[in-house]
Protein backbone atom coordinates (compact mmCIF):
# COMPACT_ATOMS: atom_id res chain seq x y z
CA UNK A 1 0.00 0.00 0.00
CA UNK A 2 1.45 3.25 -0.82
CA UNK A 3 0.37 6.67 0.01
CA UNK A 4 -0.47 9.55 -1.83
CA UNK A 5 2.25 12.10 -2.52
CA UNK A 6 1.10 15.36 -4.74
CA UNK A 7 4.38 16.04 -5.10
CA UNK A 8 5.61 12.85 -6.97
CA UNK A 9 2.01 14.23 -9.12
CA UNK A 10 2.61 17.37 -9.42
CA UNK A 11 5.94 19.32 -10.43
CA UNK A 12 6.20 23.05 -10.58
CA UNK A 13 5.64 24.36 -14.17
CA UNK A 14 7.37 28.34 -14.72
CA UNK A 15 4.33 29.14 -16.96
CA UNK A 16 1.91 29.33 -13.54
CA UNK A 17 1.41 32.63 -12.26
CA UNK A 18 3.89 33.26 -8.82
CA UNK A 19 1.94 35.14 -6.38
CA UNK A 20 3.84 39.04 -6.29
CA UNK A 21 5.36 39.51 -3.24
CA UNK A 22 5.01 42.98 -1.44
CA UNK A 23 2.61 44.08 -4.67
CA UNK A 24 5.81 44.35 -6.69
CA UNK A 25 5.54 42.58 -10.48
CA UNK A 26 8.77 42.65 -12.68
CA UNK A 27 8.57 42.78 -16.45
CA UNK A 28 11.56 41.67 -19.01
CA UNK A 29 12.03 40.60 -22.45
CA UNK A 30 10.49 37.36 -23.82
CA UNK A 31 13.45 34.92 -23.49
CA UNK A 32 15.05 36.62 -20.14
CA UNK A 33 11.76 35.39 -17.98
CA UNK A 34 11.88 33.45 -14.81
CA UNK A 35 8.21 32.67 -15.72
CA UNK A 36 5.23 33.87 -17.29
CA UNK A 37 2.11 35.08 -15.43
CA UNK A 38 -1.42 33.90 -16.75
CA UNK A 39 -1.77 36.43 -19.19
CA UNK A 40 1.73 35.23 -20.60
CA UNK A 41 3.68 38.05 -20.41
CA UNK A 42 7.38 37.16 -19.25
CA UNK A 43 8.38 38.38 -15.62
CA UNK A 44 11.52 38.38 -13.88
CA UNK A 45 11.57 37.48 -9.49
CA UNK A 46 13.72 39.81 -8.57
CA UNK A 47 14.89 43.81 -9.73
CA UNK A 48 17.86 43.01 -11.53
CA UNK A 49 19.20 44.42 -14.87
CA UNK A 50 17.07 42.61 -17.20
CA UNK A 51 14.02 44.54 -15.69
CA UNK A 52 12.29 46.91 -18.27
CA UNK A 53 8.82 47.51 -16.46
CA UNK A 54 7.02 47.02 -13.16
CA UNK A 55 3.91 47.84 -10.71
CA UNK A 56 4.18 48.87 -7.25
CA UNK A 57 1.10 48.49 -4.97
CA UNK A 58 0.25 51.82 -3.11
CA UNK A 59 -0.88 52.05 0.18
CA UNK A 60 -4.26 53.10 -1.21
CA UNK A 61 -4.51 49.84 -3.26
CA UNK A 62 -4.23 51.48 -6.99
CA UNK A 63 -1.15 50.60 -9.00
CA UNK A 64 1.82 52.55 -9.47
CA UNK A 65 3.31 52.13 -13.16
CA UNK A 66 6.67 52.02 -14.12
CA UNK A 67 8.76 51.46 -17.17
CA UNK A 68 12.86 51.83 -17.95
CA UNK A 69 13.86 54.91 -20.17
CA UNK A 70 17.02 56.62 -21.18
CA UNK A 71 18.54 59.42 -20.67
CA UNK A 72 16.64 61.40 -23.22
CA UNK A 73 13.48 60.29 -21.77
CA UNK A 74 12.12 57.76 -24.14
CA UNK A 75 11.15 54.15 -23.21
CA UNK A 76 14.17 51.79 -24.18
CA UNK A 77 14.21 49.54 -26.16
CA UNK A 78 15.04 46.13 -25.02
CA UNK A 79 15.26 44.31 -28.22
CA UNK A 80 17.70 46.94 -30.08
CA UNK A 81 20.61 44.96 -31.61
CA UNK A 82 22.91 47.60 -31.46
CA UNK A 83 21.92 49.12 -27.85
CA UNK A 84 21.15 52.73 -27.43
CA UNK A 85 20.62 54.20 -30.85
CA UNK A 86 20.91 58.19 -29.20
CA UNK A 87 24.12 60.78 -29.32
CA UNK A 88 25.11 60.65 -26.36
CA UNK A 89 26.99 63.90 -24.89
CA UNK A 90 28.92 64.00 -22.24
CA UNK A 91 27.14 64.49 -19.53
CA UNK A 92 24.74 61.80 -20.39
CA UNK A 93 27.95 59.19 -19.92
CA UNK A 94 29.79 60.42 -16.69
CA UNK A 95 26.63 62.32 -14.79
CA UNK A 96 23.01 60.61 -16.05
CA UNK A 97 22.15 57.02 -15.33
CA UNK A 98 20.53 54.99 -18.19
CA UNK A 99 18.67 53.01 -15.73
CA UNK A 100 15.99 54.80 -14.84
CA UNK A 101 12.34 54.50 -14.50
CA UNK A 102 9.08 56.69 -15.05
CA UNK A 103 6.18 56.51 -14.06
CA UNK A 104 3.38 55.90 -17.01
CA UNK A 105 -0.18 55.67 -16.79
CA UNK A 106 -1.87 52.16 -17.59
CA UNK A 107 -2.09 52.41 -21.91
CA UNK A 108 1.32 53.24 -21.80
CA UNK A 109 2.43 50.35 -19.48
CA UNK A 110 0.20 48.08 -21.42
CA UNK A 111 1.61 48.94 -24.24
CA UNK A 112 5.17 48.38 -23.59
CA UNK A 113 4.20 45.29 -21.91
CA UNK A 114 3.24 43.77 -24.90
CA UNK A 115 6.16 45.16 -26.99
CA UNK A 116 8.49 42.96 -23.96
CA UNK A 117 5.95 39.78 -24.92
CA UNK A 118 5.96 40.18 -28.50
CA UNK A 119 9.08 42.28 -29.13
CA UNK A 120 6.99 44.13 -32.09
CA UNK A 121 8.20 47.28 -32.31
CA UNK A 122 5.21 48.92 -33.19
CA UNK A 123 4.01 48.64 -29.44
CA UNK A 124 6.91 50.51 -28.69
CA UNK A 125 6.54 53.32 -30.76
CA UNK A 126 2.87 53.32 -29.92
CA UNK A 127 3.65 53.91 -26.56
CA UNK A 128 6.19 56.71 -26.91
CA UNK A 129 3.41 58.39 -28.48
CA UNK A 130 0.95 58.34 -25.61
CA UNK A 131 3.85 59.33 -23.53
CA UNK A 132 3.90 62.69 -25.69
Amino acid sequence: MTIFNPKSVYKEDKTVRKVVEEGVAYYTVAGDQDFNDQEEYPRREQDDGKVYAKTLLRKDGSYKYMCKTVTTGKLYDAVDQYGIKEDVQFLDRVCRSNDKFREVNQKVFSLYINFLKTKNKAYLLNAERELE
